[in-house]
């Protein structure tokens, strides 16, 4: 009689419960919520958006069957520290104080004819700097000798001054500097306006022979002089 009791009750209580909730008490449970835009952690799977992972064909907040998120792209560089004695310019490690691009401070470009040395653009050894622009004064024809000196056509630098090639037995004489140019290959022997050295002219009345002036003002050549008459001959003196 009580287990008839007892099982009538379960029964009662059982109905309430339905007669309560009604058909949703054997509902299936609500579909999760979409998941948010973006990509929180990893990246688009295969299919569909992923939390952490993504899933082949459908969302997953946990992880779903389908392949993994995104590949993370690659790390930049510029935390590296750079070596010692480097110092980093842009993207590269450089050191300052021999980099052509980058001498002394980054961005400094030495000139196509210098070197960095010590982080300063400066020229070679055996050249100089003329306009910016490092030159051999010993052969460069516009700066012989020194910056701005400039050979005549014709010229050449040699040993930083400006000569022409000349026939065995003639002298260059003249000027080869610009803008004086009055060079000319000269025999010195028989020429009267270089006789004997480049410069040493005869006079008007001269002629240049062996590299010597003749003629013209030239004396002659002195006399004899005539033989001294010695001193009188005493007479024989008489008698007083």
């Amino acid at each position: 009689m009580s287990r008839s009791f007892a099982s009538g009750a379960t029964t009662l209580l059982l109905l309430g419960a339905l007669t309560a909730g009604g058909c949703d008490a054997f509902a299936p449970p609500p579909e999760p919520p979409p998941p948010p835009s973006g990509n929180p952690e990893g990246g688009t799977g295969f299919g569909g958006a992923a939390f952490f992972g993504g899933g082949v064909g459908g969302s997953s907040f946990t992880g779903g069957t389908g392949a993994g998120g995104g590949i993370g792209g690659t790390g930049g560089t510029g935390g590296v520290p750079c070596g010692p004695g480097l110092t980093r310019c842009a993207s590269l490690c450089v050191d300052l104080m021999r980099d052509n691009t980058n001498c002394g401070f980054c961005g400094v470009v030495c000139p196509a004819s210098s070197q960095c040395t010590n982080g300063t653009c400066a020229c070679p050894p055996g050249t100089v700097s003329c306009a910016g622009v490092c030159v051999d004064p010993l052969s460069d024809p516009t700066n012989c000798g020194a910056c701005g000196v400039q050979c005549c056509s014709g010229s050449v630098c040699s040993n930083g001054a400006c000569v022409i090639g000349c026939p065995v037995g003639t002298t260059a004489c003249g000027s080869a500097t610009f803008p004086i140019c009055s060079i000319a290959c000269t025999d010195i022997s028989t020429n009267p306006f270089h006789c004997g050295a480049c410069g040493n002219a005869c006079t008007t009345d001269q002629t240049c022979a062996l590299g010597l002036c003749h003629g013209g003002g030239e004396g002659g050549t002195p006399g004899e002089g005539g033989a001294t008459g010695s001193a009188a001959e005493s007479g024989a003196g008489g008698s007083p």
